[in-house]
């Protein structure tokens, strides 16, 4: 990349993707081409790091995040990105970083999270439609700095922590209905927080992250919950 960071968000495919953001608060916006780094000559309205991203690399959206070393920290600043700028939209109702996040432009479910102010962290869900964001059903854990991955209607949320940025990570994988938050049966081999997530509800790989202590290379797959199914045994 042509500007080197962490805590950055991104969003779009292997061969069109959008970088943006980072802490110490940037506004910075890179594309790629599938083969090279480009430098968009205008950044984000609002410079941050440990936002989320959805989207695609012509319509991507940058929710919430942190403005270190500004006080306050916490922003509900989204912006929505055309391939070529920036415009500031609607805010969120609850200004939080490290959120996870599914979806696309104009259809995203925002979940859990971290605000500065009281150090509380989040089982608040909005939902977006392009306009407006909704308050939906709270998660069933408060829990941040989590992977995630899907759509509005289908979404996942894996790993993260539910205390403090060093306290234990969560193996535990979240999943969104459209109406409401349940817990799976389903878990983390590798328990993680920071982790990085992409894919569909179906197919999803969870990547990475901060283990206690230290960080990992891990890379888990998700496929779906499974079907149940019922067989009859006779007994002669």
């Amino acid at each position: 990349m042509n500007t080197g960071r962490q805590y950055l968000a991104g969003c779009g495919t292997q061969t069109a993707s959008l970088a943006f953001g980072a802490e110490p608060s940037t506004s910075a916006t890179e594309l790629w081409n599938g083969t090279s780094w480009t430098t968009n000559p205008t950044g984000m309205n609002t410079a941050r790091g440990n936002l989320s991203g959805v989207g695609i690399q012509t319509a991507g959206l940058a929710i919430g995040g942190d403005r270190l070393p500004a006080t306050p920290r916490t922003t509900n600043a989204v912006e929505s990105f055309n391939g070529t700028s920036w415009t500031t939209t609607t805010s969120l109702n609850t200004a939080r970083r490290n959120t996870g996040a599914a979806g696309t432009n104009t259809a995203t479910i925002v979940f859990g999270g971290f605000v500065d102010a009281g150090g509380v962290i989040q089982t608040a869900s909005e939902s977006w439609n392009g306009s407006t964001w909704t308050n939906t059903a709270s998660l069933p854990q408060a829990r941040w700095n989590m992977g995630s991955a899907g759509t509005q209607t289908a979404a996942l949320g894996f790993g993260g922590s539910s205390t403090s940025a060093g306290g234990p990570p969560n193996n535990s994988t979240i999943d969104w209905d459209g109406s409401a938050w349940s817990t799976l049966p389903a878990t983390l081999a590798t328990s993680r927080q920071r982790m990085s997530g992409t894919g569909t509800y179906p197919a999803a790989l969870g990547a990475g992250g901060y283990v206690t202590p230290g960080v990992t290379a891990a890379t888990e797959e998700w496929t779906g919950p499974g079907v149940a199914q019922t067989k009859t045994v006779t007994v002669s």
